[in-house]
């Protein structure tokens, strides 16, 4: 990342692993890695940041397998300071999965659509440690569209909210669409040092009719700082 007074543009790497025989009926190991654009703005009382791994559909090679993995990803956060202590933000995500066969030009699509809001209680500073408290909702969005005949073709219900301009006139205009969920998360963080920080969090998704039951899990982490 390289800054240049409030702003700052750089260069991120995105690497996924696929390993199942559920895509191709067959056991298969695929690979897929992005260049991404990372772009920000730091402001007194706000900052906005933005990171972006395109997608990209490439005709396999000779040498391949012709079986190809590929990922996208959007993400906006913006954070608003109110004072040292209160702060919120929005964060709106976006990732999608593509399975292609190019053999039988039929692909399999899952995406992940996010749009939260979040709650930041913390900063009580006592000799350069801190506890931050997060309280998070997120409304979640599944795409899923398997066996599409059309895996080159824009808007086939892969992907972009599951938009399907076949099927724009025959009463299902978002075929990639499967269901959505309330995610209630709470996070707690804790500074240790001016490099290292633990935290935990709890994460409770409640589904829609359309899946058949809810999710929770607890999350542990420590992460750094340079």
């Amino acid at each position: 990342i390289y800054h240049l007074g409030k702003y700052s543009l750089g260069i991120g790497v995105m690497g996924n692993h696929y390993r199942s025989s559920f895509n191709f009926g067959k056991l298969k190991s695929l690979s897929d890695y992005k260049i991404g654009i990372v772009f920000g703005i730091k402001e007194e009382k706000y900052n906005i940041n933005l990171s972006f791994y395109p997608r990209f559909i490439p005709r396999d090679g000779e040498s391949s397998s012709n079986k190809t993995l590929d990922v996208d990803k959007v993400k906006i956060k913006i954070d608003y300071f109110i004072d040292k202590v209160i702060s919120y933000y929005l964060n709106i995500s976006i990732l999608d999965y593509y399975f292609f066969d190019h053999d039988t030009e039929v692909s399999n699509y899952w995406g992940i659509y996010d749009i939260g809001f979040g709650l930041i209680l913390g900063r009580f500073d006592d000799d350069k440690k801190y506890l931050t408290l997060t309280f998070d909702l997120t409304e979640r969005f599944y795409m899923r569209n398997l066996n599409n005949e059309k895996p080159y073709s824009y808007i086939n219900g892969q992907g972009w909210f599951g938009a399907d301009a076949d099927n724009w006139f025959k009463g299902d205009p978002f075929s990639g669409y499967r269901s959505s969920s309330h995610v209630l998360t709470v996070k707690g963080e804790e500074r240790i040092n001016d490099y290292l920080f633990i935290y935990q969090k709890i994460i409770y998704e409640m589904v829609d009719r359309g899946e058949d039951h809810d999710e929770i899990c607890f999350v542990f982490g420590v992460g750094g700082i340079y």
